[in-house]
């Protein structure tokens, strides 16, 4: 079974490498429609509670994110069960744009607990005065 390989461009995807792909594009499948549906849960109950605009904020990007992983997983299974090379690499860019946000995020939120510590620093160093 190993030893059937496609060739396109150079490129051997081989059985096992299906399988893996296919994995990866349900659990992806499934982390998003997960963290969506919680989104959605969590933005409904928020409207009881009266704070509707930062959750809906919070929903909006979490929704946007996580879409990015939902079409990641959507694509590559569709690439590989009709062997579609444009389906397979469009799920994988939509991987790597899931990344590349997700890393985005969290640079932003590490530089505000960066600033966060440096000044609550300042303010214990400027309060002992």
């Amino acid at each position: 079974m190993e030893s059937e390989i496609h060739e396109t461009s150079g490129l051997s995807v081989s059985p096992r490498l299906k399988d893996d792909l296919r994995a990866a594009a349900n659990w992806g499948r499934w982390i998003a429609i997960i963290s969506i549906s919680t989104s959605v849960i969590s933005l409904l109950v928020s409207l009881k509670k009266g704070s509707f605009f930062g959750a809906l904020i919070a929903a909006s990007l979490t929704v946007f994110i996580y879409l990015y992983l939902f079409r990641f997983g959507n694509l590559v299974k569709q690439g590989i069960e009709t062997n579609d090379q444009d389906a397979l690499n469009t799920g994988l860019y939509n991987l790597q744009t899931y990344f590349k946000i997700l890393v985005f995020f969290l640079i932003i939120i590490f530089i505000i607990a960066v600033l966060a510590i440096v000044f609550l620093a300042l303010g214990a160093s400027l309060g002992r005065r």
